[in-house]
């Protein structure tokens, strides 16, 4: 709640339009890295062609869960407690691979898709908020990064990106009755 709004003892913080005078301000918007409160140091590969499940992990190539799956986990963070709007935005890399109208089509899914408009969203009371459900496509190797924007239109951006990467494990397997020449 504002404490020092003078128009409304209900109002939020961080609203202009419901007369807010000192409103928070939007600092961050970045991927997480494992936990809710790590967020990645560098660009990470997003391993968008394996489930988000922990048996997956490898410590190796897969680092952590946040690192699997379509839906990458973001934090946005606000300079002050309390409830926030805002809005965020994935953005995509102007080389990234986009798929034609008819591949689009074809795939009923949604796959071949990622989240395109501005998502709005309220912090919690600590002022930040994590989402779930911003979705990128199955194309590997697009770059991606953030945008987010707070009532006051003020703007950040993610620090880093994620690169969209497709695993695939192989494993050597003999036969008993086909003999083998060599090995992979």
């Amino acid at each position: 709640m504002c404490e020092n709004n003078k128009l409304s003892k209900t109002a939020k913080c961080g609203s202009a339009k419901e007369g807010c005078p000192h409103g928070a301000k939007i600092v961050s918007v970045e991927f997480l890295d494992g936990d809710d409160n790590t967020e990645i140091s560098s660009k990470s590969d997003q391993f968008v062609n394996i489930e988000r499940k922990q048996k997956w992990v490898d410590g190796k190539h897969v680092k952590n869960i946040d690192r699997l799956g379509q839906k990458p986990r973001v934090k946005v963070r606000f300079d002050k407690k309390g409830t926030h709007k805002f809005e965020v935005k994935l953005v995509p890399d102007a080389n990234n691979i986009t798929y034609t109208e008819k591949e689009l089509k074809r795939n009923t899914n949604g796959r071949f898709k990622m989240e395109e408009n501005w998502k709005p969203g309220t912090t919690k009371d600590d002022g930040t908020l994590i989402i779930e459900d911003l979705f990128i496509s199955a194309a590997g190797g697009n770059i991606h990064t953030l945008i987010a924007k707070d009532a006051h239109k003020n703007q950040v951006k993610s620090t880093h990106g994620i690169v969209t990467r497709r695993l695939i494990y192989c494993q050597e397997c003999e036969f008993q009755t086909i003999p083998t020449t060599h090995s992979i």
